[in-house]
């Protein structure tokens, strides 16, 4: 696949998740792949821009978000109303009903593009997905455990995020549904979304968000139950460099997502 029939991609966001992307694109290791355009709070590189028109302009492919659920909230139906296809990091934005049904009356119009969600930190999706076409999932469960300071939030009382800060054991800091996870803490709980979307929906994944203090990897412990299967997967992530509240390999599921997509054009190429 030369460059004229590559894939234009543009990204929204150039943190711990946007910059191993673009430079991966940029250093051509996607292969059917190249980078369009950079949207970014101020530009750096000649392919930065700082406004959504001027990204669209360029006319990407395919648009990855990776700057958070206000941007998902701001841009996500102006980007597939463009016909471009919108790629979710942040998909614990779909838990507000308002956006969720914004983006599904988006996708529903003649010649918008896809929307689509990354697997990001986690995997088994597959058969979780392959349990709920079988029949009725009983339950779903998460528990993830990550550093203290990921899980502090600017909604609590001085008090308890101290509590949180200075905790010498483990701590349960969150536990209840999958949007309430993602509502009040928009910056970790994305993985929860994911689970909720690939199997019983928000209001029946169960979260539990743990802060330890002696973390060294971020985990997610993923249980899933029905009368087929059950279904226990265990993750640990190194943490990014860059930002503790992201797995380093989280930009990576894109990455292979390209990959494939372009295998499933080219076979054997």
């Amino acid at each position: 696949m030369n460059a004229e029939n590559s894939t234009r991609v543009g990204i929204i966001g150039r943190g711990a998740i946007g910059q191993p992307l673009i430079d991966a694109l940029r250093d051509g290791r996607v292969p059917g792949h190249v980078l369009e355009c950079v949207l970014a709070r101020s530009r750096r590189e000649p392919w930065e821009v700082e406004r959504l028109a001027d990204l669209l302009d360029r006319r990407p492919d395919l648009v990855i978000e990776a700057a958070g659920q206000g941007p998902v909230r701001e841009m996500a139906a102006a980007v597939l109303a463009a016909g471009c296809d919108l790629m979710l990091f942040s998909a614990g934005a779909l838990a507000d009903p308002a956006t969720e049904a914004e983006l599904a009356k988006a996708v529903a119009k003649p010649g918008a593009g896809r929307l689509l969600l990354t697997t990001g930190a986690v995997g088994g999706l597959d058969i979780i997905k392959s349990l709920r076409c079988a029949g009725e999932i009983d339950s779903v469960s998460l528990c993830s455990t990550t550093k203290p300071q990921a899980l502090i939030q600017p909604w609590m009382a001085a008090g308890r995020a101290e509590a949180i800060a200075t905790a010498s054991a483990p701590v349960t800091v969150f536990d209840g549904t999958a949007r309430e996870a993602s509502t009040k803490f928009p910056s970790v709980a994305n993985v929860s979304a994911v689970i909720a979307l690939s199997s019983v929906g928000f209001d029946r994944v169960s979260v539990a968000l743990i802060a330890d203090p002696d973390a060294r990897a971020k985990t997610h412990e993923i249980t899933v139950r029905s009368a087929d299967s059950t279904v226990s997967l265990r993750i640990e992530n190194a943490f990014s460099a860059s930002n503790p509240r992201t797995s380093r390999i989280t930009p990576f599921a894109v990455m292979r997502w390209m990959q494939d997509q372009r295998a499933a054009i080219a076979p054997g190429v």
